[in-house]
């Protein structure tokens, strides 16, 4: 049975082969080492022995955290059976996965690490045990056997999908349309470019017609303003619902507000625009 004990931090191995988690946060860190400094260490790290040491299996962080925090030792939960370099592995995922989310980069650093040790698990095997889809393996192995460049740019922040959308691709294509991907204008979120790629259409009057709830009539809403895009419709209508919630707040019903806005326009200065 594993036993829980309090070991000399200065005698654990860590051991890179089974840890999944390769970066370091020095945020993170710093706000661990405050945590352990104040609390102690909360939950046990794990370590293997290995003749008369003991080698890290998870808890790298707090391992790595407990010296500054001012702790010279760590409890540390033993595993006393022997188990293979796989379990290990796997034990070591599981544990930093429900932590906290690895990066893209750490994902596939360690799937393809176990695929070298257990050469004969294919991608879905490798998804079941770790508790990915098979094709989320493929895609991470697709990326980390990608172009230099392609993989730089993944460790860097480049979205997975986009990563396995130039991995797919013959290598030496990969860095040219790295640079293609990463020339494209990025579109705004929830926005659809234009089919035709052209300007922007403006207008100087524009009529709506809006659906009445359930059976009811249709709603026209009509609005007159010089060079008005969808943008400065967007504006113009958010500025409309902020004054009616203003007006709503006054007890003002809809006729005071179109008249408290037509005094405001045509008081001094007022022009109705921004």
């Amino acid at each position: 049975m594993p036993q829980l004990q309090l070991l000399l931090t200065a005698a654990i191995l860590t051991d890179p082969a089974t840890n999944p988690r390769t970066s370091v946060d020095a945020e993170a860190d710093g706000l661990l080492t405050s945590s352990i400094r104040t609390h102690g260490v909360l939950q046990a790290i794990g370590v293997r022995r290995d003749g008369d040491v003991c080698r890290l299996v998870w808890g790298s962080r707090r391992l790595r955290c407990a010296g500054p925090a001012g702790l010279d030792a760590i409890p540390a939960v033993v595993l006393d059976r022997d188990m293979t370099e796989t379990e290990y592995k796997l034990l070591a995922w599981a544990e930093n996965h429900a932590r906290e989310n690895l990066t893209g980069a750490e994902q596939a650093e360690f799937i393809e690490g176990l695929a070298r040790t257990e050469p004969t698990w294919i991608n879905s095997v490798l998804g079941e045990r770790l508790g990915l889809s098979g094709s989320s393996i493929t895609a991470y192995r697709s990326v980390r056997a990608a172009h230099p460049d392609v993989w730089q740019a993944f460790r860097d922040g480049l979205p997975l999908n986009a990563a396995y959308d130039l991995a797919k691709l013959p290598h030496a294509d990969q860095p040219a349309a790295l640079l293609a991907h990463r020339a494209k204008p990025k579109a705004r979120r929830g926005r659809k470019p234009k089919a035709d790629g052209g300007p922007a259409v403006r207008v100087n009057r524009i009529k709506l017609m809006l659906p009445g709830d359930g059976p009811g009539p249709t709603a026209t809403v009509v609005v007159t303003a010089p060079g008005l895009d969808l943008e400065g419709l967007i504006h113009l209508l958010k500025r409309l619902v902020s004054e009616a919630k203003a007006a709503d707040d006054r007890r003002y019903d809809i006729a005071a507000m179109a008249r408290s806005l037509a005094d405001r326009c045509a008081g001094p200065g007022g022009d109705g625009a921004d």
